[in-house]
């Protein structure tokens, strides 16, 4: 357990007091309310972390013995001061591809192969398929399904041309959501079997 700052340096402080039992009532008596709150929170934290026993006489401390594990914590927490700190924090927005986080490794160098270009190629095969059975979504899905799939076909080909393969992979989602959902469709069996390919 970590203690504060203000409460080292209040263990710093009953170090240097440690035999003078007068010390802490002058200490106590000069403080307003809140400095009072403050200096026995911090009393509580050291006491808490097992650095110190207080006994209180009068509501103020008559005799703080100096536990033996004081010497660990301050041994460990200068390893701690000591240790480099890199502290790294990856925030990601959306889908994420051709990424790998490696832990507790230094100087690792990884090799990422883009396959986009094959990628924009088989959605480009898809858009043409998408496309042939334009003439037949009305019948097929119903016509608001099929406006849908039509404006979605215009989405992706655009996000492809882009190289948008996230943006590409939510529309594919969407396109395949309305063929499962759309009831007796003879084409949707198909174009649900070659998205599942591409997402």
């Amino acid at each position: 357990m970590m203690i504060s700052e203000k409460a080292e340096e209040l263990f710093q402080e009953i170090i240097n007091n440690i035999n003078k039992n007068a010390y802490w009532e002058k200490r106590f008596e000069t403080l307003n309310s809140s400095e009072d709150i403050a200096l026995r929170t911090l009393f509580k934290e050291l006491v808490d972390a097992n650095l110190i026993k207080v006994y209180w006489a009068d509501n103020i401390p008559y005799h703080i013995e100096i536990l033996s594990n004081w010497q660990t914590y301050f041994n460990k927490k200068k390893l701690y001061d000591d240790s480099p700190k890199n502290i790294f924090t990856n925030n990601f927005y959306g889908t994420v591809t051709n990424a790998q986080i490696q832990q507790n490794s230094s100087n690792s160098n990884q090799v990422v192969t883009n396959n986009n270009l094959e990628y924009t190629r088989k959605i480009d095969d898809l858009i043409l398929k998408l496309k042939e059975y334009d003439s037949i979504l009305e019948k097929d899905i119903g016509q608001k399904n099929a406006d849908l799939i039509r404006n979605q076909i215009s989405e992706l080909q655009q996000s492809n041309q882009e190289n948008n393969i996230s943006k590409s992979k939510e529309i594919l989602h969407f396109i395949k959501e309305v063929f499962v959902n759309a009831s007796g469709s003879l084409i949707a069996a198909g174009v649900i079997q070659a998205i599942q390919s591409l997402v």
